[in-house]
């Protein structure tokens, strides 16, 4: 009996059935196998669960190079030297804490923040002379090309350094918060808060 006499006589047709169930079966089986953790965290101050189908060590990983935790307030940026000490983190940062879903987050987070980094050593320099120059050579090595020529018009006028920050940041790669966001979802995990939770031992940062 050959392969053309099964096909004719229709009989591999259960037998195909029979694997598709099979197969069916065993990634059914394999989901349900597959762990579902939960950790407590702050996020942005808020009680909530960080949640997925992977153990707590990977959820703490995740976490910890979440937006919230990496990134440097509006007001200490300029200050003390924060957006150095995050960029170095994440540079140093083992690539096991960023799974293949996030390291394009990386990517973009890196990129970032070393734009933001060199233009505050320019605003240092800016507010010791008074001069822009410096600022539009960073605005050209930085800024998108949609935005530079706005970016550069803005700085030739400006006089204050937090505006001129501001102006530059929005000029430059976006921040890649939403991108995390997208990483996460596509591994099952995310974010729940609740406004009526109250921390407990236990939590998170």
């Amino acid at each position: 009996m050959t392969l053309r006499w099964f096909l004719q006589k229709n009989l591999f047709r259960p037998l195909l059935q029979l694997i598709i169930c099979v197969l069916t079966a065993s990634t059914s089986a394999w989901a349900l196998r597959s762990p579902q953790s939960e950790i407590r965290v702050h996020l942005f101050g808020q009680p909530c669960t960080l949640q997925g189908p992977v153990n707590n060590v990977t959820l703490k990983q995740i976490h910890s190079v979440s937006p919230e935790q990496l990134y440097p307030l509006r007001e200490a940026q300029l200050k003390d030297g924060s957006t150095k000490k995050v960029l170095q983190k994440v540079r140093t940062t083992e690539s096991a804490s960023f799974p293949p879903f996030l390291e394009r987050y990386r990517e973009r987070l890196v990129k970032r923040l070393e734009a933001q980094a060199s233009f505050i050593e320019g605003l240092e320099k800016f507010s010791a002379q008074k001069k822009t120059p410096h600022l539009i050579e960073l605005a050209r090595r930085y800024a998108l090309p949609k935005k530079l020529k706005e970016l550069e018009a803005q700085l030739q006028l400006t006089t204050d350094v937090e505006t001129a920050f501001d102006q530059f940041s929005d000029a430059i790669e976006p921040d890649p918060e939403e991108e995390f966001h997208r990483g996460i979802q596509r591994m099952s995990i995310q974010y729940v808060c609740s406004f009526d939770e109250m921390t407990g031992p236990g939590s998170e940062d």
